[in-house]
């Protein structure tokens, strides 16, 4: 490669490197001759050349190999979830299971299409420690697979108060659960969306009941947003700026159905969503992940042609930004699931 070729491609030329390889040798060595273990050689790579960097390239690697051994992990024995239906979450860990009902017709997952969490939950990442707020429909406080990791103090109900005016108001530990009474506020209630989303992220896991979270050890942050009625942006700024430095990531699985052409934050929203990202977690970020899609099921969008006859998470603001992160989903035999209407 000419020099001015290195330039406009940008390569740097490194400094020719004498490289020592070894070599075990067989037959008589002379003894006292100091070669009864290896034959050292020399060779001369040129780092200026391609072949020559990927040479140099490949023995560093090696040496490092050899430097730094992998470690043998060392695994607890009983670190999988024993809840009863543990079994039948295929999502979690699909050993080819039955996954449909067998009433109407038998369907079975493929081994291994799953999300993989058994290596994380061997080694102890279950969610300990970690904040998640659920951005939904509300959240069954006292359900009795969630109770133990919903978070004391933190909530957040921007549902409109008067019908005209949004109200966004954080909740207090206090009301949470009425110290007198023992009645649970009735706004986390909602509908069961919200609910379920908390159950897939973090229901508890070894307790006898139900299935196990993703991360059976993490606090879930009930924030209610979604009605199904009117909405109001305002709400979704105030919402993105609560809490910032206790709230870890945020769940959304919500969004619109691309019917219109582009959708995304509003100006406000979006200036919340940035800022949480830069001074969210002391200085650490916020993480926001969405699905990339909610119509769940065909959905055109009139805006655009040719884009199909799912909404398109590349006209979806929310997902496409470079602050949150946008995700979607395989089925049981890990070809690809349009349930989000993506």
């Amino acid at each position: 490669m000419s020099r001015r070729q290195r330039k406009q491609f940008g390569f740097e030329p490194l400094e020719d490197r004498r490289v020592m390889a070894a070599n075990l040798i067989s037959g008589d060595i002379p003894t006292g001759s100091g070669l009864e273990d290896v034959v050292i050689q020399y060779e001369q790579y040129d780092s200026s050349t391609a072949l020559g960097q990927l040479q140099i390239l490949s023995n560093e690697l090696y040496w490092i190999q050899l430097a730094q051994p992998l470690e043998t992990p060392t695994y607890e024995t009983n670190a999988l979830p024993t809840d009863p239906l543990f079994s039948q979450q295929w999502h979690l860990i699909n050993t080819g299971q039955q996954v449909g009902n067998p009433d109407y017709q038998p369907i079975y997952g493929v081994p291994g299409e799953d999300l993989n969490v058994a290596e994380a939950w061997l080694k102890g990442y279950t969610g300990n420690g970690v904040v998640v707020a659920v951005i939904d429909s509300g959240v069954q406080i006292d359900h009795p697979d969630l109770i133990n990791n919903i978070h004391p103090t933190l909530a957040f109900d921007g549902t409109v108060a008067n019908g005209v005016t949004p109200d966004p108001t954080p909740i207090p530990a206090t009301v949470i659960q009425d110290p007198v009474t023992g009645q649970y506020i009735e706004i986390f209630n909602g509908n069961s969306h919200g609910t379920n989303v908390a159950g897939i992220i973090a229901a508890e896991a070894n307790n006898g009941i139900g299935g196990s979270g993703i991360s059976p050890e993490a606090l879930i942050v009930p924030m209610k947003l979604i009605t199904g009625g009117q909405e109001f942006p305002q709400r979704y700024a105030q919402a993105f700026r609560y809490a910032i430095n206790d709230i870890d990531i945020t769940s959304n699985s919500w969004g619109p159905a691309l019917e219109r052409g582009i959708v995304g934050p509003d100006l406000a929203s979006y200036l919340a969503i940035r800022d949480s990202i830069f001074f969210g977690r002391d200085g650490l970020g916020q993480i926001h992940v969405f699905s990339s899609g909610n119509s769940a099921g065909p959905s055109f969008n009139i805006g655009f042609d040719g884009i199909g006859p799912y909404s398109s998470a590349g006209y979806n603001g929310w997902v496409n930004t470079r602050y949150t992160i946008g995700v979607t989903g395989v089925d049981h035999d890990g070809f690809y699931n349009n349930v989000d209407g993506t």
